[in-house]
């Protein structure tokens, strides 16, 4: 049975904060909510009791002081996701309908015809075309030099973070399992993923 923060699908929903900032974390903050306010679920959250509402929503995880003027927000279905099980799933459908996987493929440049992106060349000379082109290059897309050039200077920029992971128990996995991903705007760049997300990895 799914709890307050956890859809039926087991999503673990995310808490962004740092609405209330002028920052330029906090107008990224403000564009986020921004763009998903309207889907169901996403809710505003105005004052501190809203928020550590949603961090510890059965009230069992200690939670930091949360200032007077912060602004969150809740989104339900946003979050974490796990990029290997996505892609896996993505197979099982590409497969039965006859689709191809092709391994050492390395980017080489785009195949543009009259402005358009018509397919792709790859480093050993390979070509694909089709009707539509989707460019999925992870974190160092900005850094791919078969797209410099295409892409509006300091629209896309590669980052690193610092992750830690923390091994726990059954009482503790218990008392955490239900705490959504949290990412502040606040300036801090903290984040943390849902509860046992590195188990089967």
């Amino acid at each position: 049975m799914a709890h307050e923060n956890q859809s039926s699908d087991g999503r673990s929903g995310v808490v962004v904060r740092g609405l209330h900032t002028n920052s330029f974390d906090g107008h990224n903050a403000k564009i986020t909510y921004d763009n998903v306010k309207g889907e169901p679920g996403v809710k505003l959250l105005s004052t501190p009791s809203e928020i550590t509402g949603k961090l510890s929503p059965r009230g069992v995880v200690p939670t930091a002081t949360v200032p007077s003027e912060e602004r969150s927000y809740w989104n339900p279905v946003g979050g974490w996701a796990w990029a290997a099980k996505a892609v896996e799933k993505l197979y099982e459908q590409i497969i039965p309908l006859g689709g191809k996987l092709y391994s050492n493929a390395e980017l080489a440049s785009l195949i543009i015809e009259n402005g358009d992106v018509k397919g792709v060349r790859t480093v050993d000379g390979r070509e694909w075309k089709a009707d539509k082109i989707v460019v999925c290059t992870g974190s160092w897309t900005a850094a791919n030099p078969a797209l410099r050039g295409l892409l509006p200077e300091g629209l896309i920029t590669a980052t690193g973070q610092t992750i830690a992971a923390v091994q726990l128990d059954e009482e503790e996995m218990e008392k955490y399992k239900d705490i959504p991903v949290s990412f502040n705007f606040d300036g801090s760049g903290f984040y943390s993923f849902p509860v046992g997300c590195f188990f089967e990895l």
